[in-house]
């Protein structure tokens, strides 16, 4: 019987992502995202926020990791994961989402400079990017995003 664990969000970065490395030698980048969701609770309608922690690995996490800041909207595509690990002397499980496509989302966010000045540039070539040659490990949208 075949196994489905797969995962897409989109939501906003709730504080700047962190590049750490591992006793290994290998690069990762941890942050979360805030996903709102409607239902409708008797005759109101309810927003609900849910958070999601996120993991990007290898040289995509040294090279997104500056421009993954606090209010940036993101979409992510992956699969769960669950992390065990003892803290304190207690053991302690964290489900997280490791990220195999990201696109970012905020155009608006680099032309106010919240981002800083590597990322215009990253969108001014954003045109040559779409031409060279795409990896499944990072998707360029069409209209949208930077890599």
């Amino acid at each position: 019987m075949t196994n489905l664990n797969k995962v897409i969000l989109q939501g906003c970065v709730t504080k700047d992502a962190e590049l750490k490395t591992t006793s290994t030698g290998n690069s990762y980048s941890s942050f979360i995202i805030v996903v709102n969701r409607d239902y409708k609770n008797g005759e109101t309608w309810t927003e609900k926020a849910n958070f999601f922690y996120l993991t990007l690995w290898g040289t995509r996490a040294e090279n997104l990791t500056p421009y993954l800041k606090r209010g940036l909207k993101v979409n992510v595509e992956g699969y769960l994961e669950q992390n065990r690990y003892e803290k304190n002397g207690i053991k302690e499980s964290r489900t997280e989402v490791r990220i195999e496509k990201l696109f970012m989302l905020s155009k608006s966010m680099a032309a106010d400079n919240i981002l800083g000045p590597a990322v215009d540039s990253a969108f001014n070539s954003h045109e040559e990017a779409k031409n060279e040659e795409q990896t499944e490990d990072f998707l360029i949208p069409e209209d949208e995003g930077i890599y």
